[in-house]
């Protein structure tokens, strides 16, 4: 799966196009301001500005604006497109963040081109990540290409990550809204139930097992306790086969036990 895509390598040309740039944003407050793009940016707090712009609405638009729910913020954040709402939940689901931003700065380019990336947020360790979000049948283009270079010579003179999210097969995606609609903690099977089945799981079990293992009273609870732990990443499963009573659960990267 290569729906996020990081090498986008960035020629002196590009650089020469790109810096020296600026960067436009709104504060928490709502106070706009105007800096050359330099390390002093990271300590701006750009994951908790507000909204720069909005996308346009019309008849037959083909993109769905909306707000997805970020479990580990407890805030909604602004989608764009159902792949930048794909593209949340998997920020939701695999990466430990601490604050996210979308739409949360404008960059002035040397050569007069302008881009807003889609968002911005804050990992626990406290790294910071730029992430633009795009069909995968458009990253290949020029310009898109240079956008990102661009984007890229910006995040490496601040000290920011970059990503580039593209397109998810279907599978996935229908696994990851499915795992999704499990996130909320009140899913959550209980520590003692949990340690239960982390205990048992030397080595992968077909899921139904691992709903049993669980212990609990009732098998729709078990396994709703289940698709949360794997939200948590204290279990994983295959996301990009489909998710049935045959599917291998094992031990995922929060495991505790």
């Amino acid at each position: 799966m290569r729906h996020k895509i990081s090498n986008f390598p960035v020629t002196e040309s590009d650089r020469e196009l790109t810096l020296p740039a600026t960067a436009r944003w709104l504060d928490a407050s709502g106070v706009e301001h105007l800096e050359a793009v330099t390390p002093k940016l990271l300590d701006d707090e750009l994951y908790l500005a507000q909204q720069l712009r909005t996308g346009n609405r019309y008849k037959q638009l083909r993109n769905y604006h909306g707000l997805y729910f970020f479990s580990q913020t407890g805030r909604h954040v602004w989608h764009e497109s159902l792949l930048e709402a794909t593209a949340l939940k998997w920020l939701d689901m695999h990466e430990e963040v601490t604050a996210i931003a979308a739409q949360p700065f404008e960059l002035a380019f040397t050569n007069g081109l302008r881009h807003t990336p889609d968002y911005i947020f804050m990992h626990a360790d406290n790294r910071q990540t730029v992430v633009d979000v795009k069909p995968t049948k458009f990253i290949e283009g020029e310009k898109f290409r240079l956008q990102a270079a661009q984007t890229r010579a910006v995040c490496e003179k601040v000290g920011w990550g970059y990503q580039v999210f593209g397109s998810v097969p279907k599978q996935v995606e229908a696994n990851l809204s499915w795992v999704a609609a499990f996130k909320h903690f009140g899913y959550f099977p209980g520590l003692e139930a949990t340690h239960r089945l982390l205990t048992g799981l030397s080595n992968p079990i077909p899921l139904i097992e691992a709903v049993r293992a669980l212990g609990l009273p009732h098998t729709p609870t078990a396994r709703a306790g289940l698709y949360n732990l794997i939200w948590i990443g204290q279990v994983a499963v295959d996301l990009a086969a489909p998710i049935n009573n045959s599917t291998l659960v094992r031990k995922g990267p929060n495991a505790h036990a």
